[in-house]
């Protein structure tokens, strides 16, 4: 038969706090701890990087276009943060199972002490819940060189690498792109002389000019190259978090530390609720309990805003450490259950007798 979660803990209602202590397993005694969650903010941004075309001075006169680099520059751009968790274990909280013949086997623990399951022959499920945190940078640009490149092209025709001044070579490279256009006009309206069959092989030859002209035309434009960037950045809750600088974001570079003054702050907001157990009647008889705890999380609502006050970020979470421990009644061990926990907060899954 199945209960719900919520039957349990109302056996439990008569059940206060269980102080830590300093314990070690031993083979009468097996120790395991409540978790801790860790809260782990990704930061994404971008590292845009512009450089400066030698021809740039030219670009209007020859190309008719203002939307040229007109220095070379790096600058970051903050674009979101990602809320997450990952579960360590509370050392403050150990507690101590003794067992009684063969109930050892009935205690399973996952591989950093937490309590996993209890009179459950089957492995319980298992989330990945640590957080990656290296530093991701696989780079995006606008646009990337083509596979089909000839290896024998080069972006300048030779009237523009011997033209007597940088005046002269710009005008030899902007003729060369009317050239490039012209040619590509008269394949696609098929006003050439050999004209090729294959779809293929015409959808190369246009593709070998667009290089060519892109190449040409980043000598009076420059060259605009966008990476995507993320940071991590980990937090232990311990209490309510108002206007709490997280890190700082500079336009110059990128994430810096939450002292470092040449960043803007990105602003940390945490609205922390504790689980508490309801008080029970003075008179009513505490029932027995056993020495399997699990833990009813408290919930925080973390918010991440930037200098502006805008939210980049907001989610509402169980933070393990702001609930509180409760032990199995007895009566329910008697009937040998069996239970799945949640490692990530301590609560119980599942109970099935």
């Amino acid at each position: 038969m199945k209960r719900s979660i919520l039957t349990w803990m109302m056996l439990a209602m008569a059940v206060g706090f269980v102080s830590a202590q300093a314990l070690t397993t031993t083979d009468a005694a097996l120790v395991y701890y409540m978790p801790k969650t860790i809260l782990a903010f990704d930061v994404k941004y971008t590292e845009t990087t512009r450089t400066q075309g030698p021809f740039y001075q030219y670009a209007e006169r020859y190309l008719g276009t203002k939307d040229i680099v007109m220095a070379d520059e790096k600058v970051y751009e903050l674009k979101d943060v990602d809320i997450n968790t990952k579960t360590v274990a509370d050392k403050d909280r150990a507690y101590k199972f003794t067992p009684s013949g063969n109930q050892k086997a009935n205690i399973r623990l996952d591989s950093k002490g937490l309590l996993e399951a209890y009179n459950q022959e089957q492995p319980a499920e298992k989330k990945t819940d640590v957080y990656d945190s290296r530093e991701s940078r696989d780079e995006k640009p606008f646009a990337g060189k083509k596979a089909l490149k000839k290896e024998n092209i080069a972006p300048l025709s030779e009237e523009a690498l011997f033209a007597s001044s940088k005046a002269k070579m710009a005008e030899a490279a902007a003729k060369q792109i009317y050239r490039i256009r012209e040619a590509r006009t008269n394949l696609i309206s098929g006003d050439v002389e050999h004209m090729p069959t294959d779809s293929k092989m015409l959808d190369r030859m246009l593709d070998e000019l667009d290089e060519q002209e892109a190449e040409l035309v980043e000598l009076f434009v420059g060259t605009t190259k966008v990476k995507r960037l993320h940071k991590t950045v980990y937090l232990t809750p311990e209490q309510d978090e108002q206007g709490k600088v997280l890190l700082r974001f500079s336009k110059f570079a990128g994430p810096v530390a939450a002292d470092d003054m040449s960043g803007e702050p990105v602003v940390l907001n945490m609205t922390v609720s504790k689980q508490e157990l309801q008080q029970a009647d003075e008179k009513a008889k505490a029932p027995a309990v056993s020495e399997i705890y699990y833990n009813l999380p408290g919930e925080a609502t973390v918010k991440v805003v930037d200098s502006k006050g805008k939210l980049l970020s907001t989610r509402t979470l169980p933070i393990a450490q702001f609930g509180v421990s409760v032990a199995l009644p007895m009566d329910l061990i008697r009937r040998k259950p069996h239970i799945i926990f949640n490692t990530r907060t301590g609560a119980i899954k599942s109970i099935t007798e």
